[in-house]
């Protein structure tokens, strides 16, 4: 299941729901951050289990460039902890099927949380989980296209 992040913040009148994650501090690597911003904001311990993804996404706002990266991560210990950070209130460790995600984020953006009714998930958070689904597809494709033909697959 993929870990999220319930806020206490309103968006169009419900709770919001992301990905545990921030800004990448002066001298980390992406990966280094996802470690701190996971355990901060979950109270779960992560193992990356694709280290070397490359940005899914980016986008320009205001003067700052903004890179987006997104990992496949194994919990290895820690219990989910709800905290309050960059005052953001999380509310909830929200834990939520990759399909059911997917389904979400390509309809209309809200889901049903036990305890806590429907929330909307967080539009950037929505646009980049689509953009990680389409690149996944893309390479599951490439990989199928790879046995037929029996070529190496370029990373997508």
């Amino acid at each position: 299941p993929l870990v999220l992040n319930l806020l206490k913040k309103l968006i169009d009148g419900v709770p919001g729901l992301g990905f545990p994650g921030g800004r990448v501090h002066l001298g980390e690597t992406p990966t280094v951050s996802l470690f701190r911003e996971y355990k901060e904001e979950t109270g779960l311990i992560p193992n990356i289990l694709n280290p070397d993804q490359p940005p899914i996404a980016e986008h320009r706002l205001g003067e700052e460039d903004h890179k987006f990266w997104a990992y496949a991560v194994q919990v290895v210990n820690g219990k989910p902890k709800p905290v309050f950070t960059r005052g953001e209130q999380i509310v909830a460790v929200v834990f939520v099927g990759e399909e059911m995600l997917a389904k979400v984020c390509r309809t209309d953006g809200r889901i049903t949380v036990k305890g806590f009714g429907t929330v909307g998930v967080l539009r950037n958070h929505r646009l980049v989980f689509l953009e990680y689904l389409r690149k996944k597809e893309a390479r599951e494709r490439a990989e199928v296209a790879q046995v037929n033909s029996g070529e190496e697959v370029a990373n997508v």
